[in-house]
C-alpha cells in the first residue's frame, strides 16, 4: 500500500527515477487510447514492442517497470515478454481505472 502510494505521488509529479534505478511506469495501449487519457507521466510503447524498446533503450534488467493497459491483459502480455528478456521487477498495475484508483482520483 505504501509503495502504490508512494509510486502514485512519485508518478502524478513526474519522476522517473528512483533511489535504486530508474523507475519506468509504461502505458502499452494504442498510441490513440494514450491521446485519449493516460497516467501522468506514463510513457507509451504499445504491449507487443515494450521488450524491444527496453532493450533499445538500455534499460536495466532490474529497473522498476510499471505496466499498464485498459484491462490488464496487455499489461500481464508485455510483463511476461519483460520477464522472458530477464527483467526481474516488472509489476502489472491492472487497467487504467486501477491506476486511476490507487492514486486517489
Amino acid at each position: 500500500m505504501i509503495k502504490k502510494l508512494v509510486l502514485g505521488v512519485l508518478f502524478s509529479l513526474g519522476f522517473s527515477v528512483s533511489a535504486m534505478g530508474e523507475t519506468f511506469l509504461i502505458d502499452v495501449r494504442t498510441p490513440e487510447e494514450f491521446a485519449i487519457e493516460h497516467i501522468s507521466g506514463a510513457l507509451n510503447v504499445e504491449y507487443q514492442n515494450v521488450a524491444s524498446w527496453a532493450e533499445k533503450n538500455n534499460v536495466k534488467t532490474d529497473d522498476d517497470i510499471y505496466v499498464y493497459c485498459r484491462s490488464g491483459k496487455r499489461a500481464e502480455t508485455a510483463k511476461l515478454s519483460l520477464n522472458e528478456k530477464g527483467y526481474t521487477k516488472v509489476t502489472n498495475l491492472g487497467g487504467i481505472e486501477d491506476v486511476k484508483a490507487s492514486l486517489g482520483r
